[in-house]
């Protein structure tokens, strides 16, 4: 989902193929999601402590290796952090405080596979959901996105189906010490979707 929400972010052409359940959680917004981007770009100048601060404040898992999203790792003038939003993590190599290259290697074997002029590390779009209002997908994608279905009625009854699913889940939740968001809060009815279309 992260990669998906990146390459809308940035692309100007987009094709994404999905299914109705795909679109039942509502997501983080489009502008919440570009302003906790971290983009680093040959020749910039960046402190490292800066990035090690912030990327714990995105709670990624500091590491001697990265292996999985989520975990980044500082040595000397190297970072390493394996991004939300893509299959191989990112070495980032520092002469100073500028960016000396940009490249994405295998974990297990630490060799290169491509370099880049710049990157984006997304974090987790779950934690930032937490910190803010969310939006549906309709509303994260442009307005002049083309949209084709085979059914939008199947789509919206579908929708209705997971939304009732979840309506009987949180009434039956009995924890008085954690506060759950209802389900309109968190998840996309039919309607909605119809009035959005």
């Amino acid at each position: 989902r992260a990669e998906v929400l990146e390459k809308i972010n940035k692309a100007k052409r987009v094709i994404i193929v999905s299914y109705p359940e795909a679109l039942f959680e509502q997501i983080v917004t489009k502008k919440h999601f570009a302003s906790n981007l971290l983009e680093f770009k040959n020749g910039a100048t960046y402190s490292l402590e800066f990035i090690n601060e912030l990327l714990l404040e995105y709670k990624f898992d500091k590491v001697d290796y990265v292996n999985r999203p989520g975990e980044f790792a500082i040595r000397g003038g190297i970072v390493d952090v394996f991004s939300y939003s893509n299959d191989e993590p990112y070495r980032i190599e520092f002469f100073g405080d500028e960016v000396d290259s940009i490249r994405s290697f295998h974990p297990v074997n630490q060799l290169s596979i491509k370099t880049y002029d710049r990157c984006s590390v997304v974090p987790d779009i779950r934690e930032l959901k937490k910190k803010e209002v969310k939006e549906t997908f309709l509303q994260f994608v442009p307005e002049q996105t083309t949209i084709w279905a085979k059914d939008f009625g199947l789509i919206s009854q579908r929708l209705d189906a997971e939304y009732k699913r979840a309506q009987e889940i949180y009434a039956n939740l009995e924890s008085q010490t954690i506060k759950y968001s209802p389900p309109n809060e968190l998840f996309y009815q039919g309607q909605r979707f119809n009035e959005e279309i």
